[in-house]
């Protein structure tokens, strides 16, 4: 149990999380150190926008780094802004269609899932 504690903070046995990708050294260590605040589901309640609060569950887009955003009903969403966010994750046939600049630090789709970003 000991050497637990003394190789808890040792990464040598495991790849920066940021090698599969064009990330600095600072946002690979912010995505390890800081952990998503509160995540967002798009409803699509109103259209099919990500800047409309209404789409929402709660009901505020998800525009800051502590906060992450999920796609699951289906909705291929629009993003008309620049956006940083801590986490997005997409399952089902959801995707995100990206018409400014996206970046998150954590993608995930889900398996069975056909989810997708796409350059518009």
């Amino acid at each position: 149990m000991l050497d637990f504690f003394r190789k808890l903070f040792d990464t040598s046995d495991f790849p920066a999380r940021w090698n599969c990708g064009n990330w600095s050294s600072f946002h690979g260590f912010l995505h390890t150190l800081l952990p998503a605040q509160e995540f967002r589901t798009f409803t699509g309640s109103n259209n099919i926008l990500w800047e409309s609060p209404g789409n929402w569950n709660p009901n505020l887009v998800p525009d800051s780094i502590t906060e992450g955003a999920r796609l699951d009903n289906g909705n291929t969403v629009v993003l008309g802004s620049d956006k940083v966010i801590f986490a997005l994750e997409i399952s089902g046939t959801s995707g995100l269609e990206d018409k400014a600049h996206f970046r998150s630090f954590d993608i995930s789709t889900f398996p069975g899932g056909f989810g997708a970003i796409l350059n518009g």
